[in-house]
């Protein structure tokens, strides 16, 4: 979009160059785009006083000694970059005589700044949308529908390309007597504190979920049975290490142990359906042996 946008101002109102800087986390200026290209990159507000006038506020549009445009790119009520457009040598000279050209230049340059910084307001409340209607508010984690389709499309992947895959399936051990003795908020507590830990506790290509209730669960693409137990396990340890501050009794804490059922692809698995209930009766004997273990699922 931005390229569009500046095609469009160097075509249509006849500017010699143009160059769009988002902000990045550090606060320097990137150049995102730019015609003619522009060999730089990266730009320290503070070594360019237009850009840093611009950028804070001072002023709302900058004009150099050469003619060129600086305007803000706002999304929202954040300043999150500058356009910067140049005249031709002649334009500018012409332009400078001509009040009302002038400002037409201004104003136009104002309005692609400002159209620039709508674009930028859609595509992340875009991602805002997408990323709610992906993920579980409670825990942070991919809700059902997202574990469905991922299991779906790595079983698949597995069974094509002949790629291990394992799954876990979580179950906090007595979650409803957390909701009688200390109310649901605690019992919400408890669930964030889980579904933190296990956020933080699998690589980027795993698939961390809420499947429903105190259920959790992961996709372990590229994971061996062996290796996906002693994953549970692991996990088992750090949960059971846990320490969940008590919602209405400040400064004390509980602890929750969890059960884990674990499955993986062999030979005999036809489909991503028999890998759940594999997983789920491993985790059911998980349960009725006790809990706050791991039980490793025999493939039928």
């Amino acid at each position: 979009m931005f390229k569009e946008a500046a095609l469009t101002m160097v075509n249509e109102a006849g500017f010699s160059t143009c160059a769009v800087l988002l902000k990045n986390r550090e606060g320097d200026l990137e150049v995102r785009y730019a015609h003619p290209f522009r060999a730089t990159t990266k730009i320290q507000t503070n070594l360019n006083t237009l850009y840093g006038n611009v950028m804070s506020g001072v002023q709302a549009l900058a004009i150099d000694e050469t003619g060129s445009h600086i305007a803000p790119i706002k999304a929202g009520n954040e300043i999150r970059g500058l356009l910067h457009v140049g005249l031709p040598k002649n334009l500018a000279r012409f332009y400078k005589n001509h009040s009302m050209v002038a400002q037409s230049i201004k104003d136009l340059v104002v309005t692609i700044a400002d159209f620039l910084g709508l674009v930028i307001s859609n595509r992340e409340n875009l991602e805002r949308i997408t990323l709610a209607s992906r993920t579980d508010n409670l825990t942070g984690l991919f809700n059902r529908r997202v574990f469905e389709e991922n299991l779906t499309l790595e079983f698949r992947r597995a069974l094509r390309y002949q790629r291990d895959l394992s799954l876990l399936m979580l179950d906090i051990d007595h979650f409803k007597k957390v909701n009688d003795s200390y109310g649901h908020q605690q019992g919400d507590a408890v669930l964030a504190a889980v579904g933190a830990l296990m956020k933080a506790s699998f690589r980027d290509l795993d698939s961390v979920c809420r499947y429903g209730g105190e259920e959790l669960c992961a996709i372990l693409p590229e994971t061996m049975g062996e290796a996906a137990r002693s994953k549970a396990e692991y996990l088992r340890r750090k949960i059971e290490e846990l320490e969940v501050p008590l919602v209405a009794d400040e400064g004390k804490s509980m602890k929750v142990t969890v059960s884990i059922g674990v499955a993986y692809v062999t030979k005999t698995t036809i489909s991503e359906d028999q890998l759940l209930r594999e997983a789920d009766t491993a985790l059911y004997e998980c349960k009725a042996g006790g809990r706050n273990r791991v039980v490793m699922a025999r493939p039928t």
